[in-house]
């Protein structure tokens, strides 16, 4: 009976003993469940190959509970290649018996995203985890939709070069139409790719395969050859890349090989983004503008006017560029007094320092900063009117050009010498040999003995250009404004008038005039383009007359101009001073012309205005009549102002 007693002590001895083991493991006769195996496993606690290699140092495996007590889910880290985490689910759950009992664990699963199948095999025996993992790759099929994938990746970007702390910056990469029109096949492009503030350029892989797995698609390209600006130096570097998009999102390796010595590995995680391309700057309001009389917008270029006796004080303007709501400001560079100053947008500027045509660039990058755009803000800074010119003692500007290119124009004014600048070098089509423009005339608007302005009209033969027609008359022509050739009409190469801001009140001046001796107008046969005739046909009993005439008119803006089709002609006309006798004057004669304003006009200092001085030698050149060897010769002209 004693004995009995001392065998169930011993008994529950033993099983208390193995009940406060049980936290840890359990009895060797109690079968494991997924609850025993969850845990870490990592030293001393895991064996394990990959791919038939050992287990590299940092790798750990986790074991988490699954779905029901058949399953865990296994985690591996450092231990897929190329992969920190990997997560095998599902993996099946079984108890393995020898001495003792232990954990059998099995499964695998398929990555579209990686294009590998990881298998795992292995067992928990006694707190250890041991484990076969073996990675198979697969392909996918050739993609036949890859236009699905044209959009802008916006993401980060890290850069890493031995030796170097890694760089991380925001990046923008394009997957946009290949040159080679292939559906299974993209075009990558990276824009400013920069290294440490060293720009390398523009990374462009063109025609790279790409296939899918499952909804994933996958892109590679090996060996592509490029070059990349490295010092300022284009540099020969070879780079391979491979990715996967999958639901818009982008993941990319490359690895650049520099020279063969130096190798950059850069990765790259974004998002399919809309942005836009545009970088839009839509106009400029101006603090303390009060001194600008008008502002222009050409394109990107936008011109600010004002008066060159303007005070100082009043040209520190503080201009603002407003944008469109997606883009922003970059670099502003201010060009004055020969130097470029980097700036700061809106803020003030001093205007005074600026000379005719300076400037302030602004740079405007668009919401995707890839993509900019430069406006342009011009000072043009309007002379303030001069009233008397006296041709004789006036200063003559040199064209500059090798004969017969080369003529003088009297500073302030314009000609129509541009023009004949063609002429002298165009044969007559009849008469090989000989010029539309006689090379042994002088120029329409040249000096005279005493350097007056001498202005001609000359037989200029007529010929079809095709675009425009070349008259048989042509009359010389002094100007106040500008001459721009205009190929499609001759009569709109003469932009007249100057910026004015006084009212006239006389037009007064002293000349002479010669007409030539048979008066003749220009007569076109045909309509067709590069067909027509051109000649010149005689105008019996008509004497020619000189033009010399003073035209105020209004402008919404000083860009505005009349020219040879309407300078007479024109609505917006104020006023005008109009010489009434054109006839021969044998010595200079003075004349003195009061301004008639026109019915319902008058002169407003508010508005706009242009003055133009407009001196012919044939009162009808515009209609390409006149006689050649007509010859004005004007010594002054002077506009009274009130």
């Amino acid at each position: 009976m004693k004995k009995h007693v001392l065998y169930l002590f011993v008994a529950l001895c033993t099983l208390s003993f193995l009940s406060a083991c049980k936290d840890d493991k359990p009895a060797p006769d109690v079968p494991p469940t997924t609850e025993d195996i969850v845990a870490t496993y990592t030293a001393d606690k895991l064996t394990a190959t990959v791919n038939g290699e050992p287990l590299a140092s940092d790798a750990t495996a986790e074991i988490i509970a699954g779905s029901d007590d058949a399953t865990v889910s296994l985690k591996l880290y450092n231990m897929v290649p190329g992969q920190a985490e990997f997560t095998v689910p599902d993996v099946d759950f079984e108890v393995g018996t020898k001495s003792i009992y232990y954990s059998k664990l099995s499964g695998s699963t398929t990555s579209d995203l990686l294009g590998l199948t990881v298998a795992v095999d292995g067992k928990v025996d006694e707190g250890i985890l041991s484990l076969t993992v073996t990675t198979t790759a697969f392909e996918g099929d050739p993609a036949t939709d890859a236009a699905e994938l044209y959009s802008t990746y916006k993401g980060t970007m890290d850069i890493n070069v031995a030796g170097l702390d890694p760089i991380s910056s925001e990046q923008r990469v394009y997957v946009m139409k290949p040159k080679a029109d292939a559906a299974s096949k993209i075009k990558l492009q990276i824009k400013n790719f920069a290294f440490q503030d060293m720009a390398l350029g523009t990374i462009s892989i063109d025609t790279v395969a790409v296939t899918k797995r499952g909804d994933v698609y996958a892109f590679k390209a090996e060996g592509r050859q490029l070059k990349l600006t490295i010092a300022g130096t284009a540099t020969d570097v070879v780079l391979d890349l491979s990715g996967t998009i999958l639901n818009g999102v982008m993941d990319l390796s490359l690895d650049i090989n520099v020279m063969q010595s130096l190798s950059v590995k850069v990765g790259f995680e974004g998002n399919a983004v809309v942005e836009s391309t545009t970088a839009t700057l839509y106009r400029y309001e101006f603090d303390n503008g009060a001194a600008i009389t008008d502002t222009v917008r050409k394109s990107r270029s936008f011109y600010i006017y004002y008066w060159s006796d303007t005070e100082a004080a009043k040209l520190n303007i503080t201009p603002r560029p407003i944008l469109d709501a997606t883009s922003t400001m970059g670099k502003v560079t201010a060009r004055y007094e020969g130097t470029d100053h980097e700036i700061e947008a809106n803020q003030p500027v001093d205007f005074s320092k600026f000379a005719d045509g300076d400037y302030i660039r602004y740079v405007v990058h668009a919401e995707d900063p890839s993509y900019t755009a430069t406006y342009t803000l011009y000072a043009k800074i309007l002379e303030a009117p001069v009233s008397q010119f006296d041709f004789t003692t006036g200063s003559w500007i040199p064209n500059g050009e090798e004969p017969p290119m080369d003529f003088d124009t009297p500073a302030g004014w314009a000609t129509s010498n541009g023009a004949a600048t063609m002429l002298k070098v165009m044969e007559d089509q009849d008469n090989p040999g000989n010029y539309l423009y006689p090379q042994s005339l002088p120029f329409p608007v040249s000096k005279a003995a005493d350097n007056a302005a001498r202005i001609i009209t000359v037989d200029t033969k007529g010929t079809d250009m095709f675009l425009a027609i070349v008259p048989a008359i042509t009359a010389g022509t002094l100007f106040q404004g500008t001459f721009k050739i205009s190929i499609s009409s001759t009569l709109k190469s003469t932009q007249f008038g100057v910026p004015y801001n006084k009212k006239p009140k006389t037009f007064k001046g002293e000349y002479k005039y010669a007409p030539g001796a048979t008066y003749y107008k220009t007569v076109v046969t045909g309509t067709t383009p590069g067909s027509r005739v051109v000649s010149k046909e005689e105008v019996p009993g008509t004497t020619d007359q000189c033009a010399i005439n003073a035209i105020l008119y209004e402008v919404e803006n000083y860009e505005e101009t009349l020219d040879g089709t309407n300078i007479l002609t024109a609505s917006n006309i104020v006023a005008t001073a109009i010489l009434p006798d054109g006839s021969a004057k044998a010595e200079y004669t003075p004349f003195s012309i009061d301004f008639t304003f026109l019915p319902g006009k008058s002169f407003d200092a508010s508005r706009k205005y242009k003055l133009a001085l407009v001196c012919s030698s044939s009162a009808n050149g515009a209609a390409f009549e006149g006689a050649p060897g007509s010859e004005l010769i004007i010594k002054s002209l002077e506009v009274v102002n009130e």
